[in-house]
């Protein structure tokens, strides 16, 4: 149940990431939200469609930031459940947009805080509250929902409804994850080790037996790391930029080493696909560009469960090699039929 409730967060992240596309083709949205051109058609000014998709990205950097600081002062179930609230304002605000791009914009924008809240606070609820045997199962499980969210998102096609129907997606998770036990890792780090316990219970389907074995060992597993932090003391942002005071070995290292990894994973410019695919796609001449991004979505979603075997067989390094070169090789056909077609010669205006 956890695993089920929790993945939405996956799925928001993936829908809100995927609907975009599409959007900026709509017969509607570019008649709403577009620019009178000298010809008196609609179309999006390069610069105004450019902010309207990217600045969701801005503020999922900065919910995602946030999460730390509401996850340690109000728990973890009520921090999602905040971040769901804030997901829906920001559609509610989309969904009241009529002819304003910079009211569309601001909703973005809102809505983003929200998604960058659960970005984070999903995969930590889950990690923190998961059997050891099937941790890493349920955590991948948040990649698997974001291509499916992807997928869905380009499925839909007409403006409001896929905007409406993020609030519909997002709700379970808002008010599920209250009947869920608290995270007892959070629990145990406020002293709470009772009601810690309690909560591993719970999650183990053992509520009326909390001193069973393997509550046990989960409980002493938990209590061992937590010690193991005090230990290490508080450590700052700066610090983990600096290795002082702790000088912990390799500290920096291992920082821009997780960073890089991730940042390194968005230069590639993967999500251009999901965000101006269709767009691309049109350009390039093709006469049904939504659903060329379609299978693009499904393929993506397809494509995930070996991906998922693969790093355990594996490990982790060799698939990310592998994938990073497959990925530019495609990246440069890409590019090349961009070069070949600019969007900017072949855009199709919408008569007003």
């Amino acid at each position: 149940m956890l695993s089920v409730v929790t993945s939405i967060g996956g799925f928001l992240f993936g829908y809100d990431t995927g609907q975009i596309s599409g959007m900026l083709l709509f017969d509607d949205f570019i008649a709403r939200f577009g620019q009178t051109q000298p010809d008196g058609s609609k179309l999006f000014d390069t610069i105004i469609s450019s902010l309207v998709v990217s600045l969701m990205s801005i503020d999922t950097f900065i919910g995602a930031l946030s999460r730390a600081y509401t996850a340690d002062w109000w728990g973890r179930r009520r921090s999602l459940s905040f971040g769901v609230a804030i997901f829906i304002i920001g559609n509610v605000i989309q969904i009241t947009a009529m002819n304003s791009w910079v009211h569309m914009m601001m909703g973005r924008f809102v809505a983003g805080l929200g998604v960058g809240n659960l970005s984070v606070g999903v995969p930590m609820f889950q990690s923190e509250c998961c059997p050891r045997e099937i941790r890493g199962a349920v955590v991948a499980s948040y990649q698997l929902m974001i291509t499916i969210g992807i997928l869905v998102s380009n499925a839909i096609n007409y403006s409001r409804i896929v905007i409406g129907l993020g609030i519909a997606f997002s709700l379970p998770l808002g008010i599920a994850i209250l009947f869920l036990p608290e995270s007892p890792r959070w629990l145990a780090g406020r002293n709470r080790w009772d009601n810690a316990r309690m909560a591993l219970a719970r999650l183990r389907g053992l509520k009326n037996d909390p001193h069973n074995k393997l509550i046990t060992d989960d409980y002493n597993e938990m209590q061992e790391s937590i010690a193991e932090q005090s230990q290490a003391g508080q450590g700052t942002w700066l610090e983990c930029f600096t290795g002082k005071p702790s000088r912990i070995p390799k500290l920096v290292y291992r920082t821009l080493l997780g960073c890089g990894i991730h940042f390194l994973q968005q230069w590639t410019g993967l999500n251009v696909a999901f965000q101006y695919g269709a767009t691309i796609f049109q350009s390039a001449g093709i006469d049904d560009p939504i659903m060329v991004q379609l299978i693009l979505g499904a393929v993506n979603v397809v494509m995930t469960f070996p991906g998922l075997y693969i790093v355990e067989r594996l490990g982790r390094r060799i698939p990310v090699i592998v994938g990073a070169m497959w990925q530019a090789t495609w990246l440069l056909i890409f590019a090349a039929a961009g070069v070949s077609r600019p969007p900017t010669e072949y855009t199709i205006a919408l008569a007003s």
